[in-house]
């Protein structure tokens, strides 16, 4: 979703692109304006990577007083029930869309909708409307000139066949390995690929602050590789954007951002010590090493232990909870229908000992100590799940990992209550 920044540098430029289109003011309620934003809608969802339409640009004055939306307009197209409804009557399939209020450099209110690639098929316009949109017709952004066209070239429509081609392709492979059938791609197989990328982010110097630690993992990638699955140049606000902030810092933090090859990703040290890099194959990384500086609980059985060193157990809890929580803010932004693959590992803890970590609570009244150096687990996160299946999905996991540690009466509705009370903290 293009953020305020981003909008104004596209005004700055005065001109639409294939992936942005400009509406000026108008409401809902008209029948016409309604009908010209489906046309555009379902033009840019008709080529790779979709694009954005911006209410409230006049595109032959971008940043000329004409532009912006009054207090109901905004209202109008932030609802997102009636604004859906009412443009998908014009696209069949349905068309995917995202809204957002914005602020032009005149400080003036607009809406960017940001409207996905196709998900299977290509759209085509569902109905009439005197003459600015006609049922039936293929839409599509010229590559000539920056509009919303049925006079589609040779050009148009071998991207648009192209990317049907790959979708119907993803669908057959997606089929027959869920029926147990042995296809692999060319080459290296889609995991083969995921796995060689984050062996080499490992070894990027934006990752060395983390190197050698003990240290919590999470991946998040689509079922299916392919290397410029996103925008290079829209990395860093995706990573943004969708950031989680359960415990009043986000998850991953982004401020300094580092641009590699086919990726961005940041380092932070201190407190909350992080690595995190997002490829543009939608592969996500993201590197915690286990916090330094907690000592026994104050009536709990480690009182007499000799050992250390010690993990409060909110910490692993948390990390899964907020990464399923951005790979599925990730997923609606990036992906759509497509699952994700979630990855969790948990390298070098041999021998760290759980602690509650909390004055306010009587701690362990046992010794609960991981033997291996490590523990991996793999979820699949589909596009239609709820926010409790996700909380769920993260419970079940920061069991699996904390029955490692021998707790062996961990219940998911523990684990519950960790999430809750440091929520809530």
């Amino acid at each position: 979703m293009l953020n305020d920044d981003e909008l104004a540098a596209l005004i700055e430029v005065g001109v639409e692109s294939r992936s942005i289109e400009f509406k000026g003011p108008g409401s809902t309620s008209s029948s016409e304006f309604v009908a010209l934003v489906a046309r555009a809608c379902i033009a840019l969802a008709n080529q790779r990577d979709g694009g954005h339409l911006v209410i409230g640009v006049v595109d032959d004055d971008p940043g000329g007083a004409r532009g912006g939306l009054n207090a109901a307009q905004v209202a109008e197209w932030l609802d997102h029930d009636t604004v859906v409804a009412k443009v998908n009557k014009y696209a069949d399939p349905p068309l995917q869309l995202q809204l957002a209020q914005r602020h032009l450099p005149n400080e003036l209110p607009a809406v960017v909708i940001e409207v996905a690639e196709f998900a299977e098929i290509p759209i085509l316009s569902a109905k009439d409307f005197s003459g600015k949109i006609v049922r039936g017709q293929l839409y599509t952004r010229s590559m000539a000139k920056p509009e919303s066209s049925a006079s589609n070239t040779q050009n148009e429509l071998r991207e648009v066949l192209a990317i049907a081609a790959e979708k119907q392709l993803q669908a057959f492979l997606r089929t027959a390995r869920h029926a147990g059938l042995a296809v692999e791609a060319l080459g290296q197989n889609d995991k083969d690929q995921f796995s060689a990328e984050r062996t080499a982010f490992l070894q990027e110097p934006v990752t060395s602050a983390v190197a050698g630690q003990p240290r919590i993992l999470v991946a998040i990638h689509p079922e299916f590789y392919q290397a410029d699955r996103l925008e290079y140049e829209g990395l860093p606000s995706l990573v943004g954007s969708n950031a989680v902030r359960l415990r009043g810092w986000p998850f991953p933090f982004v401020q300094r951002v580092v641009f590699g090859d086919r990726w961005v990703g940041e380092a932070q040290t201190g407190t909350h010590a992080e690595a995190w890099g997002l490829y543009q194959s939608g592969q996500f990384i993201d590197i915690r090493p286990f916090p330094s500086g907690y000592g026994p609980d104050w009536d709990g059985f480690a009182n007499t232990d000799s050992g250390g060193p010690y993990l409060p157990v909110w910490f692993p809890v948390m990390f899964i909870l907020e990464a399923m929580v951005f790979a599925a803010r990730l997923q609606k932004a990036t992906t759509g229908t497509e699952s994700l693959v979630v990855e969790f590992a948990v390298e070098g803890a041999q021998g760290w000992e759980l602690v509650v970590a909390d004055q306010r609570r009587s701690g362990f009244h046992d010794s609960y100590r991981m033997s291996g150096r490590r523990w991996a687990r793999q979820i699949a996160l589909a596009p239609d799940l709820i926010d409790d299946d996700i909380k769920n999905l993260a419970a079940e996991a920061s069991r699996d990992l904390l029955l490692r540690f021998g707790w062996m009466g961990v219940t998911t509705d523990l684990i519950h209550g960790v999430q809750n009370d440091v929520f809530r903290s």
